[in-house]
C-alpha cells in the first residue's frame, strides 16, 4: 500500500496540504476531502488517466470553436463529418470522439454473429454517425438512412459525400410512422440536442402548432422492399415513436429482421401504452440489454416486466430483438 493509500485508508487523508493540493487538482473541493479512501483513490487515479486529459483537451477545443461563433464544425478522428455547433450532444461527442452509438452497433454485430449485413436501415439516421461508419468499414453493403429533420437531413448528405459513399448509402428524408403515405406529422425540435427532435401527437397539441416542423410520413412497409431477416439489420432511434414506427412495419416484424431500439419509457408513453411494445414485437423470441455490463439474453415474453423496470428506475438504454 503506498502512503497516499494509507492516508486514505485509515482517515487521515485530508488534514495536511498537499491532500488539500491533490483536492484541488482533482476538482472534487469540500466533497472529495468528505469522500471515502477508496472513492478519492477512483478519483485520483481518474484524473491521472490519459483518457482523462485527452477529454479535457477536446473539451477545450470544442469550447474555442464555439466561442467562434462557427455555425458548423468537422469531425475528423473517424470517418469526417459535419454537425451544427448547436447540437450540443451528438455534435459536440462526434467533435470529441469522432462517432457516437457505433459501439453499440459494433456489440450488436458480435451478438448476432455477423461480420456484415447486406442492407441497414437506420431509422432516425440524424447525421450518418451509425450508417455512414457501417458501411465505410465494410460492416455494412449499403445503408438506407432515413432522417426527416431538414436540418439534419441536409448534414447527413453532406457527410455521405465527404465519406465518398453515394453509392451505398440511400438518404430518405421523411417521417416513419402507422400512417400510410400522405399524412403529415409535425416535430418539434430541441434547440440544444439536435438527437432529440420529436414527432408529437396532435391530440395533445391540439391546434397549437406555433415552432412545430411539418413533415410528410409514410410506413416502413411501404419504404422497405423485401425484408429479409438473414440479410437486413434495423436500427431505430426516434425518441419515443418506436411503437409507432413498429405498427407500420408488419411486413418486417413478420420477417423476423433483427431490430435495434431505444427504450426510453418517458417518451414512449406519451405515444401509446408500454405493453404494445411487447404485443408487437410477440412473435419474437428474445432480446438483450445492450448497455448492460454482462450481456444476457432474455426472452422476449419477459419485455414487458424489463419496459417496467427502466420506467421504475426512470432508465433508457438500447436492446437488440432477435
Amino acid at each position: 500500500m503506498t502512503d497516499l493509500d494509507s492516508e486514505a485508508s485509515d482517515g487521515r487523508f485530508g488534514t495536511n496540504r498537499i491532500s488539500r493540493v491533490y483536492a484541488r487538482w482533482a476538482g472534487m473541493g469540500k466533497r472529495f476531502v468528505e469522500a471515502s479512501g477508496y472513492e478519492r483513490r477512483e478519483k485520483l487515479r481518474t484524473r491521472a488517466s490519459k483518457p482523462f486529459w485527452v477529454s479535457k483537451f477536446h473539451d477545450l477545443k470544442w469550447r474555442r470553436l464555439k466561442d467562434s461563433g462557427a455555425l458548423y464544425g468537422l469531425g475528423q478522428r473517424a470517418e469526417p463529418m459535419v454537425f451544427s455547433m448547436g447540437d450540443q450532444v451528438i455534435g459536440r461527442h462526434v467533435f470529441k470522439t469522432g462517432t457516437y452509438d457505433f459501439p453499440k452497433f459494433e456489440d450488436a454485430m458480435k451478438l448476432l454473429e455477423r461480420t456484415r449485413v447486406k442492407r441497414f436501415i437506420d431509422v432516425g439516421a440524424h447525421i450518418g454517425v451509425v450508417s455512414i461508419p457501417a458501411v465505410v468499414r465494410g460492416l455494412a453493403d449499403t445503408a438506407i438512412a432515413i432522417e426527416p429533420d431538414p436540418l439534419n437531413f441536409r448534414l447527413l448528405e453532406c457527410n455521405v459525400r465527404l465519406n465518398d459513399a453515394q453509392d451505398r448509402v440511400s438518404c430518405v428524408q421523411v417521417a416513419v410512422g402507422s400512417d400510410s403515405s400522405g399524412c403529415d406529422l409535425f416535430m418539434r425540435r430541441s434547440l440544444w440536442n439536435h438527437g432529440d427532435h420529436r414527432v408529437v401527437s396532435l391530440s395533445t397539441e391540439g391546434a397549437v402548432r406555433e415552432g412545430l416542423v411539418r413533415i410528410p410520413s409514410t410506413t416502413m412497409d411501404e419504404l422497405i422492399e423485401l425484408p429479409d431477416a438473414e440479410n437486413d439489420l434495423l436500427w431505430m432511434d426516434v425518441q419515443g415513436f418506436e411503437i409507432e414506427v413498429l405498427r407500420g412495419a408488419r411486413a418486417i416484424l413478420a420477417s423476423g429482421v433483427p431490430i435495434v431500439l431505444e427504450i426510453f419509457p418517458a417518451a414512449l408513453s406519451q405515444h401509446s401504452t408500454l405493453s404494445d411494445l411487447a404485443d408487437l414485437l410477440g412473435d419474437y423470441e428474445a432480446f438483450i440489454d445492450l448497455t448492460s455490463g454482462e450481456k444476457r439474453w432474455l426472452p422476449i415474453a419477459s419485455l414487458n416486466e424489463f419496459v417496467s423496470s427502466c420506467e421504475r428506475d426512470d432508465k433508457h438504454t438500447d436492446i437488440l430483438v432477435v
